[in-house]
């Protein structure tokens, strides 16, 4: 069963249309290498932050500048919103698996709610 929910949310408006705006940035190699860069600063900046260390101000202008950069490509800018788009549709599977399990635990177990 979760692998054909797996399969019908690969089906999915949202899904379909994330991956296929990630196909057009991977075939244009600007935009690769604009999305690869980012995807770097940024976790060069998690990690940073986690071992403690301070996040620089030059640090929060060059991502600032790199996600302005990365925004003003129409490819990236639907990518982004085809993203959101996508997590929204995860939130309310999810939220309907809640349901499900709430559902299937009215045996007054401690755990009831947890999820």
């Amino acid at each position: 069963q979760a692998l054909e929910l797996g399969r019908q949310v690969a089906k999915s408006e949202p899904y379909q249309k994330m991956t296929a705006l990630r196909e057009k940035i991977l075939a244009n190699p600007e935009d690769s290498k604009l999305m690869e860069d980012l995807e770097n600063l940024r976790q060069s900046l998690k990690s940073k932050q986690q071992m403690g260390g301070g996040i620089e101000e030059e640090d929060l202008r060059r991502l600032s500048s790199m996600e302005d950069a990365a925004m003003s490509k129409e490819n990236i800018a639907m990518f982004y919103q085809a993203k959101t788009d996508f997590q929204e549709t995860a939130k309310k599977v999810n939220a309907k698996m809640r349901e499900g399990l709430n559902e299937g635990n009215a045996s007054g177990s401690p755990f009831t709610g947890m999820f």
